[in-house]
């Protein structure tokens, strides 16, 4: 149940994950390949189960290493190429 978003913009991703904000460079190709650079955050404490959450899906976009774009769905995957994370549009 904890808010997670993501926007992906002129190489930089940035949103709220669970708690607080984040943001950071990201690259991708050549081809599918996906990598984050160091990620920044602010220092909010939350819930236990949110703060699980986050850190959970900051490491995971961490280990992103190829993505693909489906429509309005961004999947990310691993190095082994299990799914990681899923991303669907919202319209704002």
């Amino acid at each position: 149940d904890s808010e997670i978003t993501a926007s992906f913009e002129s190489g930089r991703v940035a949103g709220k994950s669970a708690v607080n904000q984040y943001s950071g460079p990201y690259t991708q190709g050549p081809g599918q390949a996906f990598s984050t650079g160091p990620l920044v955050s602010t220092l909010m404490a939350g819930p236990e189960p949110d703060m699980r959450a986050e850190q959970a899906y900051l490491e995971a976009l961490q280990g992103a290493r190829s993505f693909q774009l489906a429509q309005d769905t961004l999947t990310l995957y691993d190095e082994q190429g299990n799914v990681i994370l899923i991303f669907e549009a919202v319209s704002q």
